[in-house]
């Protein structure tokens, strides 16, 4: 959650959260280059690809809230005054969620970030079979079985 402004090794932290909700007043620059020291390149250039995190740490300039939704820094923008709702809003829905099939996702999708297709296409499969063990895929069929919402939290 952003509400006005990330740069430097805030911008940093920022960018390693997994969702990004801002304000519609934030702003972010990696401001590194301003101080004479190399910019903060493996994130930025893994959320917004080589040329614009180049120019970015290149040139510190700070970017607004619609550009960064638009680079796919922020996952979502809204009104500064629904901020904090909006993200617990966000924040309860994940809870709510399966726990364990959310984390194996986040595992396979960072992993597949740095690997060749194959290698990838088996770290999905290795988090699937990883959760077909749990608890939660038996709410989950229980639920479409009965045409319901399932209620993973409950579990």
């Amino acid at each position: 959650m952003l509400h006005k402004l990330a740069d430097g090794a805030g911008g940093g932290l920022m960018l390693g959260a997994d969702i990004r909700i801002a304000s519609d007043q934030a702003r972010y620059a990696d401001i590194f280059i301003r101080r004479g020291i190399a910019g903060g390149a493996y994130l930025l250039t893994q959320t917004v690809g080589t040329a614009k995190a180049l120019e970015m740490i290149f040139t510190g300039d700070f970017i607004d809230a619609a550009e960064g939704y638009r680079l796919g820094i922020f996952n979502r923008v809204v009104p500064a005054e629904r901020l904090m709702e909006e993200t617990m809003s966000f924040a309860r829905r994940l809870a709510e969620g399966p726990s364990q099939a959310i984390g194996y996702s986040k595992l396979a999708v960072y992993q597949a970030a740095t690997l060749a297709m194959n290698e990838g296409l088996r770290a999905e499969e290795f988090a699937k079979l990883c959760c077909l063990r749990g608890a939660e895929v038996k709410e989950g069929v229980m639920s479409f079985n009965d045409k319901r919402r399932a209620e993973f939290a409950a579990r």
